[in-house]
């Protein structure tokens, strides 16, 4: 889920440093939650996390799934 989490932080959560690329306008992070989400309720895509972003994700759900 990516989230402003202006009120909280979470130990997992992973920062979104460019957010152009991801289609964001404000800061952002990834946080790891587990859920269904029918395909149906997404409307569009806005974007994509970049290269670095993602491996910074990927090291965080490595190191949760350990």
């Amino acid at each position: 889920m990516i989230t402003t989490a202006t009120h909280s932080s979470w130990p997992t959560d992973t920062v979104i440093e460019d957010l152009a690329t991801a289609g964001l306008k404000v800061a952002s992070v990834v946080r790891l939650k587990v859920f269904t989400l029918d395909a149906d309720l997404l409307v569009q895509k806005i974007g994509a996390l970049a290269v670095n972003d993602r491996h910074k994700l990927e090291a965080t759900l490595r190191a949760s799934l350990l």
